[in-house]
């Protein structure tokens, strides 16, 4: 194969040469000709004139190369400079073909571990069970009363969160040097009604209102010094929650579910607002007040309208020292208002209700009449 690179080369310089030189195009351009009316003459005449037309061929040709030649004579230095920049890499190559001429390191970076075990699919495994007096402490039961009860059986979460979960923990302990505590998983519907009715510093959400009865949620807290960690009063504690919440936005997927309720009651509102908040739901908006029966409001509309061009009609037409006659064409626009809407906002569960003030909407219908004039 490197045998054909000087080739290459040559076939490139003998193209340049003919776009770059005139003389050296126009002899081959001539013998070309002269080759080609050769050929086609010796299709038509007889032997000895076909002869006589090769023949003036071949002196044609000859004489193209001729003037070829003596142009390489008259410039053989600046031929042979050329052929030399053309066949040196040709050459180089040819010599070197058997060096090995890079050398490439074999030690490589690999990517970050965690990733590459999550590419390859490693299961995290659940950290030892917690004795069980660590959860009855005066600390836990003031932070979170009946611990004790609670469910912390990592099979019972969700599969896919369970190891986000675990390698949140993980971050944690590696990064941070947290070691981080299951308090509570999956919460039954009966358990959730119990630990809502302790009031709603604990929960707002009754039964089947909590992620928890998905097993799509989970209380953490730390563990230091074979005791549960819990309440943020303790700096540690607090620069641990910090900290967690941030790994659990790296790891943590976000569910979003969509709902549009209709509401003609504008008083209950709130109440729907503040039932959708012990739902989960924390973003609101796109609240908006329309008219259900707006014919009504656009036939006053048009009515009003009306009136208003045929005053102004008349009042116009006393201008002129005219009266104003039969109606002779009516055409009327109207704009139905959009809806007026309520701006989003975030919602607090512990927050007072939402307040909701209802408002106006404006009609407008634009009437052009034409009148006779008398």
């Amino acid at each position: 194969m490197l045998l054909l690179l000087p080739l290459y080369f040559l076939l490139a310089v003998g193209v340049s040469a003919l776009l770059f030189f005139p003389a050296l195009r126009q002899g081959a351009a001539r013998g070309v000709r002269a080759c080609v009316a050769g050929v086609a003459r010796g299709a038509t005449r007889s032997a000895s004139q076909a002869g006589d037309a090769v023949g003036g061929t071949a002196g044609a040709v000859g004489r193209g190369v001729g003037a070829s030649l003596e142009w390489v004579r008259r410039y053989r230095w600046q031929v042979m400079i050329g052929l030399a920049v053309v066949s040196l890499p040709s050459l180089f190559a040819f010599v070197m073909r058997h060096n090995h001429t890079f050398v490439y390191s074999t030690q490589t970076t690999g990517p970050d571990r965690r990733i590459q075990a999550l590419l390859e699919g490693e299961r995290l495994a659940p950290p030892p069970a917690l004795p069980p007096e660590a959860f009855t402490t005066r600390e836990v039961e003031l932070v979170r009363p009946k611990l004790a009860g609670a469910s912390r059986n990592w099979d019972l979460l969700d599969a896919d969160f369970r190891q986000r979960l675990l390698l949140a923990y993980r971050i944690m302990r590696e990064q941070h040097g947290y070691e981080m505590a299951l308090i509570e998983g999956y919460r039954s519907p009966e358990r959730q009604e119990e630990l809502a009715g302790l009031g709603s510093h604990v929960t707002n959400a009754g039964a089947f209102q909590s992620y928890h009865q998905f097993g799509l949620a989970a209380d953490s807290a730390f563990y230091r010094d074979g005791k549960i960690v819990i309440s943020e009063k303790d700096p540690w504690a607090m620069r641990g929650y910090e900290l967690f919440g941030q790994t659990a936005e790296l790891v943590a997927y976000q569910v979003s579910n969509t709902l549009s309720v209709r509401v003609r009651d504008i008083d209950k509102t709130g109440e729907i607002l503040d039932k959708a908040v012990t739902l989960g739901v924390n973003q609101g908006g796109g609240i908006s007040f329309t008219n259900e029966n707006p014919d009504a409001a656009m036939t006053e509309a048009r009515k009003k309208a009306m009136a208003d061009a045929i005053a102004k009609a008349k009042t116009l037409a006393e201008a002129a020292g005219a009266s104003v006659g039969k109606v002779l064409e009516i055409n009327d626009q109207n704009f139905r208002p959009m809806p007026m809407p309520m701006a989003a906002r975030t919602f607090d569960a512990a927050a007072a209700k939402v307040p909701v003030q209802p408002g106006e909407n404006t009609y407008h219908v634009q009437v052009n009449v034409t009148f006779e004039l008398k």
